[in-house]
């Protein structure tokens, strides 16, 4: 019978290895496979904002589908 204990240790620990979460400024983000997400925004922010800078080294390629959701203060460009 497989040791499911080192099977969940394994699995877990290669889930945590994938995407690292992370925080810069406003931002919440992941990085997976050298790409960055935008998975949250302090929705305390006011004005404009542009995605133009890496998070965490990596570029922006993806943006969560909840991550501006409560971001009422943002302004349009």
């Amino acid at each position: 019978m497989p040791d499911l204990s080192a099977l969940a240790a394994l699995v877990f620990l290669s889930a945590h290895l994938a995407a690292r979460a992370d925080t810069d400024g406003p931002y919440a983000y992941t990085i997976t496979d050298s790409h960055a997400t935008v998975t949250n925004f302090d929705s305390a922010y006011s004005g404009e904002r542009s995605i133009t800078n890496p998070l965490g080294g990596f570029p922006v390629t993806r943006i969560g589908s909840s991550a501006f959701r409560y971001c009422f203060k943002l302004a349009k460009d």
